[in-house]
């Protein structure tokens, strides 16, 4: 898996994937997403042959990055940090 766009240059920079890495991470993000969505289909045990692992070691990754993205949006605050009470 060649990082062909910036964005993605970017992105195996800055966490400074390996080629390996990078194509764990796309074939886990796929079934994660067929996970939640009915209309994004993905051939699990092909993603799971293509990286050595079982279907269940994928999924239970799948499961892991659903459960960590789901609290780490839980803790993003979304608009203006409120103002610190300035004293006299």
């Amino acid at each position: 898996m060649n990082a062909q766009n910036q964005q993605t240059r970017q992105i195996v920079e800055r966490l400074e994937l390996s080629e390996e890495e990078l194509e764990r991470m796309i074939g886990v993000l796929h079934v994660a997403l067929d996970t939640l969505d009915d209309e994004h289909r993905v051939n699990v045990a092909a993603i799971a042959r293509k990286l050595g692992k079982s279907r269940r070691t994928i999924y239970n990754w799948a499961d892991r990055i659903l459960d960590t993205t789901a609290q780490v949006l839980r803790e993003i605050r979304v608009g203006r940090p409120p103002k610190e009470d300035e004293g006299p």
